[in-house]
């Protein structure tokens, strides 16, 4: 089953222009601004894009007070990902690289394997709330 937001031409159409060093840096900061503020779950762990709602969420970058920096799976009504996540970097740098090397193309697919590669049982979540440019931006402007 194609979902509408699995249409060849959507999927097409996605940017494949990486998400850069500058973004990801502001990203890595907002996360360990807000962290640090007490913001987000059990102030141990806050996540970008902050979106919160009934069902499935769709996938996050995230910091912690003790595990580092993350990728993973909102939870299920909004939940935080569990740990470790998908993916997990020890350092900011670590995780700035990687996610500065992303795009709204890459992260469709989890930013964890190419397209014709991806196993067609998880189909679900290729290009399903998943981290965009648009998403990080917007959301380096939310409280």
């Amino acid at each position: 089953m194609v979902f509408a937001w699995q249409e060849p031409d959507v999927l097409a159409a996605l940017s494949k222009e990486g998400f850069g060093r500058e973004l990801a840096e502001q990203v890595a900061c907002k996360l360990k601004q807000q962290l640090e503020a007490g913001k987000g779950y059990d102030k141990e762990l806050y996540h970008l894009p902050q979106i919160i709602h009934r069902d499935y969420c769709g996938y996050c970058v995230f910091a912690t007070k003790s595990k580092g920096w993350g990728y993973g799976e909102i939870g299920c009504d909004g939940y935080p990902p569990e740990l470790p996540g998908l993916r997990q970097w020890d350092t900011k740098e670590e995780f700035v690289e990687w996610l500065a090397e992303q795009s709204d193309y890459t992260m469709a697919f989890m930013g964890m394997c190419d397209p014709k590669d991806w196993p067609q049982e998880d189909m679900f979540a290729v290009n399903n709330q998943t981290i965009t440019r648009s998403k990080l931006t917007d959301s380096l402007d939310e409280e």
